[in-house]
């Protein structure tokens, strides 16, 4: 299972310090998603390039790779994908 945490992160002037608003989460267990927070800000469409093979990657493709390497899909600022759990494959 793999579990994923977007969030978004906000200058706090009361404390000169950033902090990080939790949006959305999801785990995904197989093809099996479970979607908790606001669904808009995770999108299963989005493709990504898997480092390792450099191939483009869809959700449909290999959900829990594709949610593993969404880490360095989300690089923008506004929103960041943090892996919560993401236990190593079999065979690395």
């Amino acid at each position: 299972m793999i579990h994923v945490r977007l969030v978004s992160p906000v200058w706090s002037t009361d404390h000169s310090e950033v902090r990080f608003i939790p949006r959305a989460e999801f785990k995904i267990d197989g093809r099996h998603v479970v979607i908790e927070g606001d669904a808009h800000y995770i999108d299963l469409s989005l493709p990504i390039i898997e480092p390792e093979s450099r191939r483009r990657l869809l959700f449909h493709d290999d959900p829990e790779t594709w949610a593993r390497n969404l880490p360095l899909a989300y690089r923008s600022g506004d929103v960041v994908a943090e892996l919560v759990e993401a236990p190593v494959p079999a065979g690395v």
